[in-house]
């Protein structure tokens, strides 16, 4: 058995262009941007579920609170404030509090009081 080898050196080698190699690294660039796009909108859709979460998190305490007061303190004058104001996290140092929540609280008669009617 016979082995033959070719010892021409055009033959059997090639290389890739410098325009080839751009477009490649003009497709890698524009895929990372798109995923690094891909992430921000993530982290912002969890920060705004984030938010309304707290938001419903302090409705939710006022409410209660509210709830477990007896009529004559609710309809007594102070004893709910009629303004609140809360933040996205009360423990943090003054700069860092994050979002501020502000609401208020109207107590208003039933408008069908039916108390003064005979049954």
């Amino acid at each position: 058995m016979r082995l033959q080898f070719r010892k021409s050196a055009t033959t059997g080698t090639s290389a890739y262009t410098l325009a080839e190699i751009l477009v490649c690294v003009l497709i890698i660039n524009i895929g990372a941007a798109g995923l690094m796009g891909c992430f921000k909108y993530a982290f912002f859709v969890t920060g705004l579920f984030r938010e309304n979460q707290r938001a419903t998190q302090v409705m939710l305490e006022r409410a209660e609170a509210i709830r477990l007061c007896s009529w004559d303190q609710v309809r007594s004058n102070g004893f709910i404030l009629p303004t609140y104001t809360d933040y996205f996290d009360p423990t943090a140092t003054n700069n860092t509090k994050g979002v501020v929540y502000s609401g208020t609280v109207a107590i208003t008669s039933f408008p069908y009081d039916t108390s003064d009617k005979d049954n």
